[in-house]
């Protein structure tokens, strides 16, 4: 059974609202709502939610289809949602909605959401602890909202975080900004998720880079590419993972360890680097906005070619 490290309860789930949801659910779920019941892990930044609360509050708000299953929100207002076999994590402050393999346990994913690395990396935390320190933890239903949105300009600072409720802050972003579209994986895949065998891509150096989905020729050797410049810069044998980006015909390969980064390899072979802290999201539109980083900049920090 999975475990919270630090779990604070809120309010137990109901019979009925576990036999409802649970066979939609991932394995596990049943279990997680039975003995944690609603509340908060952790600092408080994650947050177990009622299934059936979860539906009532999203119905006419986000559309979802009628297997997805509410599992967790976060104190900045995020869903991670259950459905056809992979978690989304809707971002609404960002507008976006990232996925994982669905290799992916529910035991693994709560992993991910006691990590401090992933929390900050993959889940943008920050600056979730400034406000939290400053206000206290918002309750279940509640969230921290920033105001100004940031799709109208907002900073992204705890200067303009205020406590709100969770339910309606996120019916408020999906009125103003719209619903949050899909933009890829919430985790470039340096280890496999789940089945080591999917989506594995041989690197043109005989190394072997993790991803999901299998790259078609073009996209291989665009993976090549951003290969080729982590190596200029890294170890040879040091773990990279892919991202395939269909919509704008390029790849990610993702070096992701804390002071990591990404590589962003257009179709014509041009690239950007971002260091793994900048958001995923930011990235991208730099990305497609047409900004890249000069091949002679992708050397080690001494300067020296490997």
């Amino acid at each position: 059974m999975l475990t919270f490290t630090r779990f604070e309860p809120a309010a137990p789930i109901s019979e009925d609202a576990i036999a409802r949801f649970a066979p939609n659910a991932p394995e596990g779920a049943a279990e997680m709502w039975r003995h944690y019941g609603t509340g908060v892990v952790g600092d408080g930044f994650v947050r177990v939610v009622d299934p059936a609360r979860g539906a009532q509050m999203t119905e006419g708000v986000l559309g979802l289809a009628p297997t997805a299953v509410v599992l967790f929100s976060t104190a900045l207002a995020d869903l991670v949602i259950w459905n056809e076999g992979a978690f989304l994590v809707a971002k609404f402050r960002w507008g976006v909605v990232q996925y994982t393999d669905r290799a992916v346990t529910l035991e693994q994913f709560t992993q991910w959401l006691q990590d401090e690395q992933r929390l900050d990396e993959a889940f943008e935390r920050q600056p979730y602890p400034a406000a939290a320190a400053r206000d206290g933890v918002p309750a279940v239903e509640q969230c921290f909202g920033f105001v100004p949105l940031l799709a109208v300009g907002g900073g992204n600072s705890a200067d303009h975080l205020q406590k709100m409720g969770l339910w309606e802050h996120i019916a408020l972003i999906v009125q103003l900004a719209g619903p949050p579209k899909v933009t890829g994986l919430l985790v470039p895949p340096t280890e496999p998720q789940g089945d080591a065998t999917v989506g594995q891509a041989p690197a043109s150096d005989g190394g072997l880079v993790v991803g999901e989905g299998r790259p078609t020729p073009d996209q291989q050797r665009l993976i090549d590419i951003g290969v080729d410049y982590w190596r200029r810069m890294i170890p040879a044998d040091a773990p990279l993972g892919y991202t395939l980006l269909p919509e704008d015909d390029g790849v990610v390969v993702s070096y992701a360890v804390r002071g990591g980064g990404r590589i962003y390899v257009a179709t014509d072979g041009s690239a950007l680097f971002t260091y793994s802290s900048a958001p995923p999201h930011e990235a991208l539109e730099v990305f497609r906005s047409g900004r890249r980083t000069p091949p002679e900049h992708f050397r080690p920090a001494d300067g020296t070619r490997r």
